[in-house]
């Protein structure tokens, strides 16, 4: 494992893939798929072929509602694929009243509607590769993507959006700039999925009649189905973004207990790293959830509440979906992942205690102050063992008060009550530490400019994920700019990180570090708590 100690970072899904195959002219620009034909269109400029709002699983509506993803209906004519697609129904976090999210949170690149029918995908390429091929497709069991397979050596990369499960889009973030960063080396695909309510209520009911994880199963079926079409065997890279952890039963490389068949990818990427408690999904907080809803939306006298939520209007749903997540601890987001038993088989970190991963190389990229948004500061938290229980609900006196001790250990470094809330919050569910949570965006998507605006760290920084996802090995420096050093892998005996920072004059500072051990200290006291917090 490569481990980022940074300033900031991103998510994105490479694949060492082949080129696609497209038919139409350069300004009109068509791909043919099983059950659709899509028609986009390039930017003369760019010279960048984008087919916005391809649909990848059938309407999650009505019947379809909390069930798992279906193939597309097969459609006659030509589809437009020059417009973004509908966002999934969105939601906030916490009760304060001004979302200390918002700030960070990637600028959509156009104003879009919201509906429950959301299910697309975005693709780009560079338009030299995008018009010299004629197009070949695939059908797939959940999603259709086209078929890339007499080429070599091209990258794909895959995005998707964070936002703690209840919020994001595509739309989030210009496609195009991915491509443009990898020198015209790469394909992007941009994907939506099921947030909040329609993605992730669980419950004895949902077990019963519906899927568990529906939003999961959207991401693992379409990444199970675009690496197959997209990618040779074992040259597959996965690149996860903010709450990437929790993906798949603690991220891609813990899907079936680690046992993928076949396997996905061979490398992962994470980025703020994010791990939710995930219960059983028939267990006690996901049904009390589930009855909750029920209760909120009238269906508590129906007698078959679950068929009552199927027949509900989106927007009665979307409305409970947003008050109950409000309402939610602050910085905590109510409609979460669970253990179903299939995709996610147990705790991520039983899977890990086990050895059992996907993949052969994992780089995890990491903020600083990652819990720094997510703690109330208005009014102070004033009780750290208090603090504890609202998080991990499931922990015992004791163990509340043995974290508050732990903490309070580091004075020097966590000195005030407020750092070490925000120190929980960042160790205790973002899980990895080393500013501020979505920081690293810009200089993925820079479109808008990132903050720290010099050339060498941003060539250094970005080149750090593209080189593991062309080469495994941060140390390659496909891009001559990077000044980035000598990168070792990360052990328990050599705890090597690479810092990404900059000077108070303005100057990029990269160098390796260690990893604290105060936080290795307290990263066990939370592994020794797993099982309490369903972590």
């Amino acid at each position: 494992m490569y481990a980022y100690s940074l300033l900031a970072v991103g998510m994105a899904v490479q694949a060492s893939a082949l080129p696609p195959k497209m038919t139409g002219s350069a300004a009109a620009p068509v791909i043919t798929l099983d059950y659709a034909v899509y028609q986009g269109s390039t930017d003369p400029m760019s010279n960048i072929t984008s087919f916005l709002g391809v649909r990848y699983a059938a309407p999650p509506t009505g019947f379809l509602r909390f069930k798992a993803p279906q193939t597309p209906a097969t459609v006659s004519g030509i589809q437009s694929a020059m417009t973004l697609p509908a966002q999934c129904w969105q939601a906030g976090t916490g009760t304060n009243p001004i979302n200390p999210l918002l700030p960070l949170l990637p600028k959509r690149v156009a104003d879009v509607a919201t509906s429950e029918d959301c299910l697309f995908l975005e693709y780009a390429a560079y338009t030299r590769i995008a018009t010299d091929f004629s197009i070949e497709y695939l059908y797939l069991t959940s999603v259709i993507v086209p078929n890339i397979a007499n080429a070599s050596g091209l990258p794909v990369i895959v995005w998707i959006h964070g936002g703690g499960y209840v919020a994001g889009s595509a739309s989030a973030q210009p496609q195009t700039d991915l491509t443009v960063g990898s020198g015209n080396k790469a394909i992007t695909v941009l994907i939506q999925y099921r947030l909040g309510v329609f993605g992730f209520l669980s419950g004895a009911e949902i077990k019963a009649n519906g899927a568990l994880n529906a939003g999961l199963r959207l991401h693992y079926n379409g990444f199970r189905n675009i690496f197959r079409a997209l990618c040779r065997p074992n040259e597959t890279v996965y690149i996860g973004v903010d709450f990437c952890r929790s993906k798949f039963g603690g991220d891609p490389t813990k899907a079936n207990g680690g046992q993928t068949n076949p396997p996905l990818f061979r490398a992962a990427m994470t980025s703020s790293t994010f791990l939710p408690s995930q219960y059983p999904g028939d267990g006690v907080i996901p049904t009390t959830i589930y009855n909750q809803v029920v209760n909120d939306t009238g269906c508590a006298n129906a007698t078959d509440t679950f068929t009552c939520l199927q027949e509900l209007p989106a927007a009665t749903l979307g409305a409970v979906n947003t008050n109950m997540v409000n309402s939610g601890f602050f910085g905590t987001f109510t409609f979460v992942p669970v253990i179903d038993g299939t995709l996610i088989v147990e705790r991520p970190t039983v899977t890990l205690q086990k050895g059992q991963h996907n993949g052969n190389v994992l780089l995890s990229v990491t903020n600083t102050f990652e819990g720094a948004i997510f703690v109330d500061n208005d009014p102070d938290v004033a009780n750290i063992t208090l603090n504890v229980q609202e998080l991990f609900p499931l922990t015992t006196p004791a163990q509340q008060i043995a974290v508050a001790a732990e903490y309070a250990r580091y004075n020097a470094t966590l000195p005030t009550i407020e750092s070490q809330a925000i120190a929980i919050m960042g160790e205790g569910r973002i899980c990895d530490p080393p500013g501020y949570h979505a920081q690293d965006l810009a200089y993925y998507f820079f479109s808008d400019g990132p903050a720290f605006n010099n050339s060498a760290f941003i060539a250094s920084f970005s080149s750090g994920f593209l080189d593991v996802a062309l080469s495994l090995n941060p140390n390659t420096h496909a891009n001559p700019a990077s000044i980035t050093p000598s990168w070792a892998q990360w052990s328990l005996r050599g705890r090597a990180e690479m810092l990404f920072n900059a000077t108070a004059a303005g100057m990029p500072d990269i160098r390796a570090i260690q990893t604290d051990a105060g936080v290795l200290a307290r990263c066990a006291l939370w592994e020794s708590l797993a099982s309490e917090t369903a972590q």
